[in-house]
C-alpha cells in the first residue's frame, strides 16, 4: 500500500509539481475507530512526500459540502453514499453527525452479483469491468414494465466451450441481479429514519435525503427511496466526485476547518 500510494503522488507531482510540505485532509467512514484512523494517517506520513500536517474528515461531512450543503447552516439532512466497497447513511446537522449506519458493499457488490448472475443463467463468464459497463447502461431500481426492458451486448467467455463470445443481457435481468442489494440499502435508510431524534424529524422533512456516490446513478433509485420514505430525494450528477470536492472545499475555505480533526495522539502538528 505504501508503494502504491508513492507511485500515485508521483504521478501527481509530475502534473502538478511536488507535495512535499502540503496539508493532507483524509475522509474515513464515521464508524471507523481512532487506531483504524491513526493506521491510514500513519501510512500517508511515512509516504515519500513528507506531509506537513494531516487532517482527518468523516465521509459523510465531505460527501454533503460536495454535493453543496451548507454545514455551518443546515439544521438536519441525510446524505446516503453509495460508495464502491461501502454505503454510508448518515443524518448530519450542524457541522456534525448525529445518527449513521455502515453497509459493507456498495457498487462492487452489486457488479459482483450481475457476474454471478451471468454465470448462472448463461454459463457465461464476464469480468468486473463489463459487469461495471452493464450496471451503468442498464442498472435500474425499479422493475421494467413487459415491452420496456432495455439490452445491452455482453462480451465474455462461455464457460463450457472455453471460446470468447458475447450474449444479449436485459435491464430486467440486470434488475433481479441487484434487487436485494437495493432493497438492505432502502431497509437500512427506513430503521435509521425512526431512530433519529424526533425534534430532528421537521428539518429532515424539509431539506430531504442526499443520494450520491457512485451508484447514485442508478435509474430511478432516487424514486424508490422517495416513495419508501415520502421525503425528498437530491441526486447528485457527479455522485463519484462529491467526497472529493468536498474535501477541496474544506481545503480551500478557512471556515470549515472545523470540519477537520487532527488528532492528539498524531505525532505530525502544525
Amino acid at each position: 500500500m505504501l508503494a502504491q500510494l508513492n507511485i500515485i503522488f508521483d504521478k501527481i507531482g509530475e502534473e502538478h509539481g511536488r507535495l512535499n510540505g502540503q496539508d493532507f485532509l483524509v475522509a474515513c467512514p464515521t464508524y471507523a475507530t481512532e487506531v483504524e484512523k491513526k493506521a491510514m494517517v500513519d501510512l500517508i506520513a511515512a509516504c515519500d512526500i513528507k506531509p506537513r500536517r494531516i487532517r482527518v474528515v468523516d465521509s459523510p461531512l465531505a460527501a454533503a459540502l460536495g454535493a453543496g450543503v451548507n454545514l455551518r447552516e443546515c439544521y438536519g439532512t441525510m446524505v446516503v453514499d453509495i460508495g464502491a466497497d461501502t454505503t454510508e447513511i448518515a443524518v448530519l446537522s450542524l457541522g456534525g453527525t448525529v445518527a449513521s449506519k455502515m453497509l459493507n458493499f456498495g457498487g462492487y457488490r452489486l457488479d459482483d452479483s450481475i457476474i454471478s448472475s451471468v454465470r448462472m443463467y448463461y454459463n457465461f463468464a464476464i469480468g468486473r469491468k463489463t459487469a461495471e459497463q452493464i450496471k451503468i447502461a442498464l442498472g435500474t431500481a425499479v422493475r421494467p414494465e413487459e415491452g420496456e426492458a432495455v439490452t445491452k451486448k455482453a462480451f465474455g467467455r462461455d464457460v463450457v466451450s472455453g471460446l470468447p463470445g458475447s450474449i444479449a443481457v436485459d435491464s430486467l435481468f440486470v434488475y433481479l441481479a441487484i434487487k436485494d442489494h437495493i432493497e438492505k440499502i432502502t431497509e437500512v435508510i427506513l430503521n435509521l429514519l425512526l431512530h433519529i431524534p424526533p425534534e430532528m424529524s421537521a428539518d429532515i422533512m424539509e431539506s430531504g435525503i442526499i443520494l450520491t456516490g457512485g451508484v447514485a446513478g442508478i435509474k430511478d433509485l432516487d424514486k424508490v427511496i422517495a416513495e419508501m420514505t415520502g421525503l425528498k430525494v437530491h441526486r447528485c450528477d457527479n455522485g463519484s466526485e462529491t467526497v472529493a470536492l468536498g474535501l477541496g472545499k474544506i481545503a480551500e475555505d478557512p471556515d470549515y476547518d472545523f470540519l477537520a480533526e487532527q488528532y492528539s495522539m498524531l505525532k505530525i502538528e502544525d
